[in-house]
């Protein structure tokens, strides 16, 4: 007969696989379940070193594209200068050779052979030109304005208050030749005078000075049409691209070229953002990142959140 301390070691025997099974169970779900946070982890830190990577990349990319707009401006300061002086020292040699084939001549004679040589001669889609003043401030040719042919001028100034025959005829003295920035009317425009940059050399035979200059509001014009189509062309990644609007909300540079030169001011993303609106409160700070959504990814077509910066 059994007793009663084997019964209990007999109902310990039957029971025991039953607890073993449960804890082993308890023990599987609490390892699953660790792995699966530990997982979840992995992916939060994945999808933020990515979002970090990104940002890293839009910002690098935004700040090369001001470096490259900064040195081409420098630079498009240094050729303009360079070809405002080459046309110089054309008009330069120009007269030079007239002068020296015709030396038998009367001196009014050839005066006359070198202003009708220049007169007519245009560059800078025709806003460019060439004028000769002599070394006491009259005009010996503007063929733009020639109701100043033969005034003296030496007292003229600019729209800035410079007198600016004087300062030419000064740097001419010295150094026979140099660049002076000053203020003048446009061949089209009469009523507004415009910052130029300008070259004059000295024209030694007839003791002139001849020069030409350029609308500085028009090379960056052009600068800004050249740098435009250049930065439309750039992309990176999959989906990257560089946009440029300006404060009044107009689009000067997109992926998407049916939109470039309107009003985007306005635009709500799928939420209501106004997002164009927001762009320009951040940059007008300095700049930052900005996300949003509801706009087009290139390589899908599909509508997506976008971060820009």
């Amino acid at each position: 007969m059994i007793n009663k301390d084997e019964k209990n070691i007999l109902n310990l025997l039957k029971i025991g696989p039953f607890f073993v099974i449960l804890f082993s169970l308890l023990i599987t779900y609490v390892m699953i379940e660790n792995n699966n946070q530990n997982f979840e982890n992995e992916i939060e830190r994945a999808k933020e070193d990515s979002l970090h990577q990104k940002k890293e990349l839009i910002k690098k990319e935004v700040d090369k594209v001001l470096s490259l707009i900064e040195n081409e401006k420098q630079l498009t300061i240094k050729k303009l200068k360079g070809n405002i002086k080459q046309r110089v020292y054309t008009a330069h040699t120009i007269a030079t050779s007239i002068y020296n084939e015709n030396r038998d001549k009367p001196d009014n004679q050839i005066k006359k052979m070198i202003k009708d040589a220049l007169r007519n001669v245009r560059f800078y889609d025709n806003r460019g030109y060439f004028f000769i003043y002599d070394m006491k401030g009259t005009n010996v040719l503007h063929p733009i304005l020639t109701n100043f042919e033969k005034k003296n001028l030496l007292d003229f100034q600019d729209s800035k208050g410079n007198y600016l025959i004087k300062e030419i005829i000064d740097i001419v003295k010295e150094k026979k030749e140099g660049f002076l920035n000053w203020w003048w009317n446009k061949p089209n425009d009469k009523k507004i005078e415009y910052e130029k940059i300008g070259f004059n050399k000295y024209f030694e035979p007839f003791d002139w000075f001849i020069g030409t200059g350029e609308y500085v509001v028009d090379y960056e014009s052009q600068l800004k049409k050249e740098l435009l189509e250049e930065i439309q062309k750039i992309r990176y990644g999959k989906n990257g691209y560089i946009f440029i609007g300006n404060y009044a909300g107009i689009n000067l540079s997109h992926i998407n070229k049916k939109i470039i030169g309107t009003s985007i001011l306005h635009f709500k993303d799928a939420s209501g953002f106004m997002l164009v609106q927001e762009i320009i409160k951040l940059a007008k700070k300095g700049g930052g990142y900005l996300t949003y959504g509801g706009i087009v990814m290139p390589s899908t077509g599909n509508i997506n959140h976008k971060i820009s910066y």
